[in-house]
Order: C-alpha cells, then structure tokens, then sequence
C-alpha cells in the first residue's frame, strides 16, 4: 500500500543562518537529507495511525455483531474505543471459524471504492503506468489484453470489478499472475510488478485494499495465537448419527450469508461423489482449462462410481480404481487432468476402518475426539502446481496413485476431504490444522461444519468439502 502524509512545512533558511532545521546533529549541516528523513518518518507515522484506527473498527465491528451479523455502525466514526478483551474476543473468533469470509465480505461491501466516488472514468486514468496497465489488461482480457493494454478502456475497470468485486477475492489471482511473471522473466521484474500491484490495488480498491490488509494481519494474529494457546483438547458438540455434511461453491460465487447457495455453478472445475448407502465418498479437483478440467474431474468421478459396495475392500483397492480412473482420463482427448481424494468406511475382522487413496493436492483429515487435527494424506506438489495427476501421460503397467491405506475408526474421529479451496496453497490462503479443528469443534452438525469450513476459505478457487463421523 502507499501512503502519503502532508510534508512538514519548512520556512527557506537565510543564506548566513542555516535553519535548525536543516542541522544534522552528528554531521553538521547537511542538503536536506535530514529533512527528508522526518518527512519520511512522518509519512510512516500516518501509515501507522491510519493502520491501527482501521484494526480498531473491525474489531470494534465483529466484537458487537448484532443478531449474528457484524454490526458495521463503527465504520462512520473516526474512531473505535477497543478493550483488550474485545481484541481477544475476534482473535478467538477467528479461530473458532465464528468469524471469516461471510463477515469479511460483509465489512468490505460497506466501504466504497474508488469507482463509487469516481467512476470508472476516474480511475482509468489514475491507472497510467504500463505495469499497470498490463495488470488490468491480463485480468480483463488475458494475454491479449496484457499484450494490447494500450487499447483498454474504462470498461476495463468496470469488467475488472465485476470479476474481483473485493481485494480478498483478486489475492490469490495476484500470486498466480506474479509467479507467471518471475518464470517468464526474472526476479527482478517480478519485483517491479510487486510495486505496480500494491499501486493498482490501491488504486483499484482504494480504502477496502487498506482495510483488507488489517483484515490479514488480525488473521495472521489470530492464527498465531491459536497455534500457541489452543487447548490440548476441545469440547465438541456430538454430531447426528450418520449425518453427512456437503458444501459446494464455485469461485465465481460469493457470500452474502449464511443462506448462500450449497451448490456450484456450471463454472466449477470441482466433482465430488456422494455415496451414503455404501459410506464411500470422494472430491476430485479438475485443470488444464474449464472444460477440461470439468470433464477430468466428473470422469474421474463417474468411473469411481461405477464400483459397488463388496468390489472395495481396503485402500489399495481405492487406489486401483482411482489408477482406473486416471488412464480413463489420460485416453479423453477432451479431458484435462484431476486430483483426487477417496475414503470409504469398511469393516474387518469386527474392526471399523477408512479405507483411503488420494493423487494430487486435495486432502483427507481427521479430527480425534480430543479436538487433535491430522492431515492424513500428503500434497504431491508445492505451492498451486501439483505434481501428480489423474490423467498425466501413461505407458503400460504405469501406477499414478501412490498413496492409499486403511485407518482404524476411533470413537469420536471426524472426517473431512476438501479440494485446495478449503486449504489454501501458501501465505495467508492456509488454513491450518488448528483452525481446522476449532471450526468443526465448534458446529452442532457435519452441515454446519462444512458450511463454515466453506466461509472460512480464503483461496480465490472453487470450494468442495465433505464431513462426516462414521
């Protein structure tokens, strides 16, 4: 973010009488350099104050929320009055999964941007660098866009936000676009996009880029602290007995409250598979393309379907039809790749077990009864680019899936698979295991807790997640 502060007014000295001003106490007069360093420090001291007064609204915001919505009255006032104790009822709050993408969302609605005051005239053309401009163009227009930015229009802007209505929405995106810079480049020039994405953000969203940014870091807070505070073991709210909870949205969806739509649009690359009478279920993550990564991940889907209740009867078994998949995948010349995650609940020898497989970085976990989270299965990639996929090329006898087992049911254990969506990939988009745990401690249902998981996603990507406690 940029901010300015007002220079400090300084009289022109008299030629024979250096100005005091202008005196460097350890080097004696000096041209203006110690000037411009309380300048510098003074612009500092703005960008503090306005820091802490915006962190003192959202606090004061979530902490007096009002029939289970955030009470936004504290926006209109300078100036928030927040007690230690209010601080660590959102820090909590954010833990416990009470407060996140719903409530963010809600905030950043209220705050106009640069567009409601200006028009998108207006901001157009305080869009004049070339980075810039080829910022606004490649996500308004792709590469076309990016290689013809002197042609873009104040349409633009408006396409733009009509994509990316608020910061936390375009975040993940501006990731994506700056590792594409570095690859085709080097890292200096994703350097000079890094300056001219922190101008066009501002630019772009004006005040509810500077209240995002306090969002994070009370995020980043907040996760801090559970990480060091949170107890060794949580109470939990039993669950209705084979109840499973489903939550899917595509990334083109947005919250507006706890009523928003369950199910994704036509523009979600995300399946999942639902199987209560047999007690298998499974999410799969498409790429490589809308439509090909639709078609990859609803094949892959399909063809895990077509298997019965006695044909699965341990981990490997999963693997070897999630195996079946991937070369169903590899010969689709329309198909482009998936990841996948299957569990199934099986009985042997008297004993409940979860048989598992999963290729890719869509992720199985489970919570124990003393609110402990485990990531069970292990991305294959880093960052956003996987490394292993349904539908990568095969030769004869290739195995694609390499990870799959059998865990045994303790009473109390609660599941959950989910596409990255849920997760996160780096930086402020993870969730962690912590957070995880205190969100679905927290819900009275599997529905609730898929809900909330959902909510409290910070990856700009299409969401699915299934929970359940066999």
């Amino acid at each position: 973010m940029l901010f300015f502060g007002r220079k400090n007014r300084m009289e022109t000295p008299v030629a024979s009488q250096p100005s005091q001003e202008a005196y460097d106490s350890s080097s004696g007069y000096d041209d203006g350099e110690a000037q411009r360093n309380r300048e510098r420090e003074a612009q500092m001291e703005t960008m503090r104050e306005n820091a802490e007064r915006q962190q003192r609204k959202i606090i004061s915001m979530m902490a007096n929320e009002r029939n289970g919505r955030v009470d936004i009255s504290p926006l209109y006032f300078r100036d928030a009055t927040v007690s230690s104790g209010m601080r660590d009822m959102v820090l909590d709050g954010y833990n416990s999964g009470r407060f996140g993408g719903i409530e963010e969302h809600q905030i950043l609605s209220y705050i106009k941007d640069p567009v409601h005051i200006d028009g998108p005239e207006g901001v157009f053309s305080s869009i004049n660098s070339k980075h810039e401009l080829r910022i606004l163009g490649m996500f308004t227009g792709g590469k076309d866009g990016f290689d013809h930015c002197d042609e873009l229009s104040p349409k633009a802007v408006k396409s733009f936000l009509a994509k990316y209505a608020t910061p936390m929405e375009f975040d993940s995106e501006c990731n994506d676009f700056l590792d594409m810079i570095e690859r085709n480049n080097d890292k200096q020039k994703r350097e000079q996009y890094e300056v001219a994405m922190e101008s066009f953000k501002s630019k772009i969203y004006g005040k509810r880029q500077e209240y995002w940014e306090q969002m994070k870091l009370l995020r980043a807070e907040a996760a801090a602290r559970g990480e060091q505070m949170a107890p060794a073991s949580m109470e939990q709210h039993e669950w209705p007995k084979g109840e499973v909870g489903v939550w899917q949205i595509s990334k083109s969806q947005t919250y507006e409250g706890f009523d928003s739509r369950v199910h994704a649009d036509e523009t979600c690359q995300d399946a999942l598979l639902r199987r209560d009478d047999i007690q298998l279920y499974g999410v799969f993550d498409g790429a490589g393309g809308h439509e090909g990564g639709r078609a990859a991940s609803r094949l892959s889907r399909d063809v895990v379907n077509s298997y019965t209740r006695g044909e699965i009867n341990s981990g490997a078994t999963l693997a070897s039809i999630l195996n079946e998949a991937a070369k169903r995948v590899d010969q689709d010349p329309n198909a482009g790749y998936s990841t996948g995650v299957l569990a199934k609940v099986i009985n042997r020898n008297g004993c409940r077990m979860l048989s598992y497989a999963s290729v890719g970085d869509s992720r199985l976990y489970v919570m124990h009864k003393d609110g402990t989270v485990e990531q069970v299965t292990q991305d294959e990639g880093e960052g956003n680019r996987i490394t292993n996929a349904l539908g990568m090329p095969m030769n004869e006898g290739d195995f694609i899936v390499k990870q799959w087992g059998d865990i045994e049911i303790r009473d109390g254990d609660k599941f959950m698979l989910c596409s990255d969506g849920i997760t996160g990939d780096y930086g402020d988009q993870l969730m962690s295991n912590s957070e995880i745990g205190q969100i679905m401690s927290k819900a009275k249902s599997p529905s609730e807790a898929a809900m909330r998981l959902t909510a409290a996603a910070r990856k700009h990507d299409d969401r699915t997640v299934i929970v359940f406690e066999p």
